[in-house]
Order: C-alpha cells, then sequence, then structure tokens
C-alpha cells in the first residue's frame, strides 16, 4: 500500500521453456494451509547477514484448481485489508496435459487469493473451455472487488477464425466469483487481434490498461506474454479506462476515454503512474527490446519517448518508479552473445535519460547459467528489487567442452554450491539493491516441502523453483514463484536493524541514515492504524525502540479522533 510519489513463464516456446516440459521433475506439493521450508543455496546467495529472512513459503499445487493442469502465475498484488485481504496471483494454465503428438493445448486464466499468513482462499478460472485464455495481471478496485486484464480467445466454432481478443474480468474480492467481463469492447476482430498485459490503476480510480492490438494471424502456441515469451507482430497499445466504467455491476458499454499506440514497438509490456497525472510505459519489438515513454494520464499524449535502452539493457520485462519518484527502473536480463545476466536500467522520469544500468548474476559458468529477471518493485528505503529465474535452460549450441558439464547439470562448480540441477531446473534469484543499483543481498532459494531431505542427503534431488514477480505488503517482500505443477508464494520479513546504516554491496559508501527508515516506518504504521489495515509495519514497531504497543494505542486513538499522530 505504498503510494508512489511524482516521477509484473515458461512457456513452450519462452526463454525459460524447459521447465514446463521437466513434467518428469514433479514436485509433491502441500495442500493449501500448509507451510513449508526453503531451500537456500550458499555461494550464490550473497551478503545473507542482512537479507530478510523468511516468514513463510507457501505452496499451491495445480490439483487445486481442477481439472486444469501446470498452473503458472505471472503477477499478483496485496490487498491491504486485515480481514479480507491478502494475496491474489493470476496466470494461465493448461486444460490438458500436453503431449507432442498434438498441438498445444488449450489454457484458461486463472486467479488465486491467498490469506495474508498464506493460507489458500479460493481460485477463480475464466471457463471458457477450448479456448486460450490468459489473465496477464490484476489489480484491486476501489469498488472492493479485483480486475483481471488479459486475453480471450473467440471463434474457432463451425469453420470460423479464432482471434484474441483483449479481455476484462471482474471478480468478487470475496466470494472470487465472476461479476462481470468485456465482450468486443476493444474492436478486437478475426484480422486483428489483442491482448492486455499489465494493468495499473491512477489515483483517481482510473484504469491503464498496456499490451498489444492489431495482430494479424495469432498462432495459438505463439501467443504468449511474460515469462512465457513475446508474441512477434502487433502494434503496443495503451489505453485509460475511466473510474466510472469499471464500478458498475455490469460490464462497460463504451469505449475507453482514451487508446494511444506506438507504430513500431508490438507490445507495451508495462505500465506505471508517475504521480497523479502522468504514467510511465514499457515498450518492446524485437529489435527495440527495451524502450519507455511518458504520457499524460488524462489524455495519453506522449510526453517524450519513445527511448530505447535495449542496446545496453537487454530485453526489458518490467517497469517500476522509485520511492523518491525522479526516477523508474526496468528489469529483465541481458548479455554478450550466448549469456543472460539480470539486468536493472535507470531513467529519469523527466527527461527519459538513462543513468546506469548494472547487472546481477549467480555466478557458476555464465556460459551454462541464465539470469533471467521478470518482475520488479519500487523499495521505501529508495532501492529495488528483482525477481528472477537462474538455471540452465538446455544445452543446443553449447560450446564442446562444456557439453558434459551441461547435460549433467554442473553448471556452478565451485566449491560449496549445491548440484546439480540439471537443464530445465531452475533456482529463484530474488535481487535486491540500493537506490544506486549496487546490490546489496541476493537470496537464491527454492522451495522445501515439509520432510523434505536435506542436501547432504544421497536421495535429495533438485527440484525447479523461478520467481516470477514481486510485491510488496507493509515493508514485507513477496515473491510469486512458478514450481514445478503448480506455484509458490515465498514472504520475507520487512527491513530488518541490520540494514539501518548498511555499507552497500561491494563496498558502495551509501547507506540508509536509520533517522530517515525510522521515519518511513512512523508512516507506513500512521497508514495502517488509521486506514485499517493489515498490522505489518506496525507489529515490528517494538523492534525499532520507542513506544511499541503504547505507541500504536496512542496513535489509534488520536487517528480516530482526527488528531495528529504522536512522534515516534
Amino acid at each position: 500500500f505504498f503510494s508512489m510519489p511524482f516521477c509484473t513463464g515458461l512457456g513452450l516456446n519462452g526463454p525459460m521453456q524447459a521447465l514446463l516440459l521437466a513434467l518428469s521433475m514433479a514436485l509433491t506439493l502441500l495442500p493449501h494451509g500448509a507451510h513449508a521450508d526453503v531451500y537456500s543455496y550458499p555461494v550464490k546467495s550473497l551478503n545473507m547477514s542482512v537479507a530478510p529472512t523468511v516468514k513463510y513459503y507457501e505452496a499451491i499445487a495445480s490439483s487445486q484448481l481442477n481439472p486444469v493442469v501446470d498452473i503458472h502465475a505471472v503477477h499478483g498484488f496485496h490487498d491491504p485489508d486485515p480481514v479480507s485481504g491478502g494475496f491474489v496471483l493470476s496466470g494461465k494454465a493448461l486444460e490438458f496435459e500436453p503431449s507432442q503428438a498434438n498441438p498445444p493445448p488449450p489454457t484458461e486464466a486463472f486467479m488465486v487469493k491467498l490469506s495474508h499468513d498464506g493460507n489458500s482462499v479460493w481460485s477463480w478460472r475464466s471457463g471458457h473451455t477450448g479456448h486460450n485464455d490468459a489473465a496477464n495481471a490484476a489489480l484491486l478496485l476501489s469498488s472492493g472487488s479485483y480486475l483481471v486484464a488479459g486475453h480471450k480467445w473467440m471463434g474457432g466454432v463451425q469453420g470460423s477464425p479464432r482471434y484474441a481478443e483483449r479481455t476484462l474480468w471482474k471478480v468478487d474480492a470475496i466470494a472470487g466469483t465472476t461479476v462481470w467481463q468485456t465482450d468486443g469492447l476493444f474492436g478486437d476482430t478475426a484480422a486483428s487481434s489483442g491482448a492486455w498485459e499489465m494493468a495499473v490503476k491512477g489515483d483517481d480510480g482510473s484504469v491503464v490498461l498496456a499490451g498489444m492490438s492489431m495482430i494479424p494471424d495469432p498462432v495459438l502456441a505463439e501467443f504468449n506474454f511474460k515469462s512465457y515469451g513475446n508474441v512477434e507482430a502487433g502494434e503496443a497499445t495503451v489505453a485509460k479506462m475511466s473510474a466510472g466504467d469499471l464500478m458498475g455491476p455490469t460490464a462497460p458499454g463504451t469505449s475507453p476515454a482514451w487508446e494511444r499506440k506506438f507504430p513500431g514497438y508490438v507490445s507495451a509490456k508495462a505500465a506505471r503512474m508517475v504521480g497523479t497525472d502522468q504514467v510511465a510505459v514499457l515498450l518492446w519489438s524485437p529489435t527495440k527490446t527495451a524502450a519507455a515513454a511518458l504520457l499524460k494520464l488524462d489524455d495519453g499524449t506522449v510526453i517524450w519517448g519513445p527511448t530505447d535502452y535495449g542496446n545496453e539493457h537487454g530485453e526489458g520485462t518490467d517497469l517500476q518508479v522509485a520511492a523518491d519518484g525522479a526516477t523508474f527502473v526496468i528489469s529483465g536480463h541481458g548479455g554478450p552473445a550466448g549469456t543472460l545476466s539480470a539486468r536493472l536500467t535507470n531513467v529519469a522520469c523527466s527527461t527519459g535519460e538513462r543513468r546506469w544500468t548494472r547487472s546481477y548474476t549467480v555466478g557458476g559458468n555464465e556460459k551454462l547459467i541464465f539470469n533471467e529477471c521478470w518482475g520488479a518493485a519500487a523499495l521505501p528505503d529508495g532501492g529495488f528489487a528483482m525477481a528472477c529465474g537462474a538455471g540452465i535452460e538446455n544445452c543446443d549450441g553449447k560450446p564442446a567442452e562444456f557439453l558434459t558439464d551441461c547435460q549433467a547439470g554442473f553448471g556452478d562448480k565451485r566449491p560449496g554450491a549445491i548440484g546439480p540441477h540439471p537443464p530445465g531446473v531452475w533456482q529463484s534469484l530474488l535481487v535486491k539493491t540500493d537506490p544506486s543499483g549496487a546490490l546489496v543481498w541476493q537470496r537464491v532459494d527454492s522451495y522445501k516441502p515439509v520432510g523434505g531431505v536435506p542436501y547432504s542427503d544421497p536421495t535429495w534431488v533438485a527440484k525447479s523453483s523461478a520467481a516470477e514477480y514481486v510485491i510488496m505488503a507493509g515493508l514485507d517482500l513477496v515473491v510469486v514463484t512458478d514450481e514445478v505443477e503448480g506455484l509458490g508464494l515465498m514472504r520475507l520479513d520487512g527491513i530488518s536493524n541490520a540494514q539501518c546504516g548498511y555499507t552497500s554491496y561491494p563496498g558502495n559508501p551509501q547507506t540508509i541514515p536509520c533517522p530517515r527508515l525510522q521515519d518511513m516506518l512512523a508512516d507506513k504504521c500512521r497508514k495502517e492504524v488509521c486506514s485499517g489495515m493489515e498490522h505489518v509495519v506496525c507489529d515490528k514497531m517494538p523492534e525499532y525502540g520507542t513506544g511499541g504497543q503504547t505507541y500504536i494505542a496512542a496513535l489509534q486513538a488520536e487517528c480516530h479522533a482526527g488528531a495528529s499522530p504522536p512522534p515516534l
């Protein structure tokens, strides 16, 4: 529930395709409500003494959404309501198991809701059987409902042509049932398909949608987004829906307030609010892989851009505005031919000028281990976090001198590095940086089910986990992960005193002043108490000294009375 001041897969043809095909590495996931442990990998993980600890790691098996299989979440958000809120994850699932002999199976859009402590609450599916739907993003509407943005496939009946339609679903936050869905609202036809990749809400309740339109001839097997891959043709499209059009019990009947297309760019992968009256957009094409533009929220007018940063950055995957509102960052991955490092690029909001690009890696053989990042978060201390996956994608085209190691899964032969991790078996990588992009810490983890054996056990076998998206809940980092035949949610404890006044790794002189951290905590606690939100930050107050529960009680009384809260 941080407000930003002035200035989010592994598909059959996606960059991490091997994970979906690793069904032989089946992971036994927990029934909902049971928390597991975590395998944390030394050597690859850095500065763990200041990294937050794991509160819980919850897993949801695909079997809990029968009859669909292979659920894969690519987005998530936090609903802060202390009673009915929690974490809402969205993505797509296969309608049946794939096989080499048949075309790829149809997909269904899905969403799952977990409580604040990680217990499963409900699951939702689009129910459009036999077609190809996806829920690429979702958000909390001011009406208390959830808005899902993605696409659904139309046609295909009695010889009619199949095409993809940009689609919104409104879902009841309590029951998890469909309130309405749009049909033909955005003008997609058999000659011009489209899809939404991201949705973001403005302070006025309006929603900005980012995605693509005018796809001439979509192919079901190649219609992928986010970590599933990229669609190769179409036109990047951004649109604004007014708040009043989304609040009612029936689907909107009017076109968007405005729509902006970007010729030469295939998709608008992400959009984020910049203050109250602007929106930053991340654009992609096969030749311009990380571009951005700044628009006016009221009418979609371009303020600057598109400006391409792909030569320095690589592929852009998400965009987040920094806590101070002066810059935004683009997440993703890039590197010399045959390598992929995690990438973070910082851009000035006012001008679009690239300020810096940083690279991160789990180490090991860079020709074998790829580091691919999908989601980003802007943190209240001014730094950033990225959700990534690291591992050997496959052994195709690898240099002969590395082929044996590749096939055996030894991409990292450093002393203490846990292995082997065969091709297609990934590890979750979470990167935390300071405001300058210098690495503060990184965690490399995978899911450990209850009763899972330690690394030292001869029966231990590596299982795939890949971080897809990262969101904030108070000061906690919450990571959405893709697991073999399921999904995961790992919640990390918030910023601790160990990170107050730290010197950034490696040797960066910038520090977070403790008084600034105290001010941020006081502000977040004030919002929690006065707004009736879940007490994520306030419950930590004793750890920061003065006041504790006494301070919270006084704050609660005074904010209800309309007075200023007491000093911390």
